[in-house]
């Protein structure tokens, strides 16, 4: 799917973009002509959540299922059901392809799928290292801004901006770098859920927090602004680092969050206590 310089695509109620496996997207915009993707709202009548934004499934490896019985290197997407195969994702390729999005904006997305399940502003799920993602941001959606389950894709030049749940999620043995990055966390939905700058799992499933790939990103150069009188849910933390999540920040500079730095079970410190999980 090749989209031109400048193109605007409005997403109908629930609609939702998907990059199948083994597809691409190629969608490279300019500084001067952007390429949007945004809700089919009337612009001055715009509401986050109206349709779900854009799914890129790729080939890269993830963790989601290799403790399973059988074990398996692929995965369905987390909204979706067995009987929707555009949702798979997952496999070994760490160079997968699929393909560009530069020059990108992506808004007014988090359509709740199913009940606890929205969709994110972007969401990459088992994309690989051959893709390219440069210049993007992630503006006012109802979940998080994006969010990343395995593989090995790389990000840079990231605006994650006024979303209602994370800024930045890491899942299932995501192996990428990021670097450049600004997320504005100060417009959370105001539910019961906390809305965190940073989440980083390795694995949901206790069994599974040592499940390999381990979640293990590089990321250098990030501002990250929090909104401090928020306190639904169990507060905003700036970084929830957990479920045997593993991870390398550098340079970060962190304001405005009700709370800090949090490293929820023995799993997850473990890696710190390994080296595989630093804030420099």
């Amino acid at each position: 799917l090749t989209i031109e310089p400048g193109t605007i695509i409005k997403g109908e109620q629930g609609a939702l973009l998907v990059i199948t496996r083994g597809s691409k997207i190629e969608a490279e915009g300019t500084a001067d002509a952007p390429i949007i993707f945004t809700s089919a709202q009337a612009d001055n009548a715009k509401t986050r959540g109206f349709w779900g934004g854009v799914l890129i499934c790729g080939d890269a490896p993830i963790n989601t299922n290799v403790n399973s019985d059988p074990p398996s290197t692929e995965a369905i997407f987390e909204a979706f059901t067995s009987s929707i195969p555009e949702g798979y994702y997952g496999g070994t390729d760490a160079d997968d392809d699929s393909g560009t999005l530069k020059y990108v904006r992506i808004e007014f997305t988090g359509f709740q799928f199913v009940a606890g399940r929205e969709f994110n502003g972007l969401s990459l799920a088992g994309v690989g290292s051959g893709t390219e993602i440069d210049y993007v941001q992630s503006h006012a959606g109802a979940d998080d801004g994006i969010e990343i389950w395995g593989g090995t894709v790389n990000l840079k030049h990231i605006v994650s901006s006024q979303n209602g749940d994370d800024g930045f999620d890491t899942d299932n043995g995501w192996n990428g770098k990021a670097q450049f990055m600004v997320i504005q966390h100060v417009n959370p939905d105001g539910s019961s859920d906390a809305a965190n700058g940073y989440e980083s799992d390795n694995h949901a499933t206790s069994a599974s927090y040592t499940a390999m790939p381990r979640t293990l990103p590089t990321i250098y150069n990030v501002t990250m602004i929090g909104k401090p009188d928020y306190a639904v849910g169990s507060s905003s933390f700036a970084t929830v680092l957990r479920r045997g999540t593993g991870g390398r920040y550098f340079n970060h500079l962190v304001v405005g969050f009700p709370r800090g730095l949090e490293m929820r079970d023995s799993a997850t410190a473990a890696q710190a206590d390994a080296g595989n999980l630093a804030f420099h």
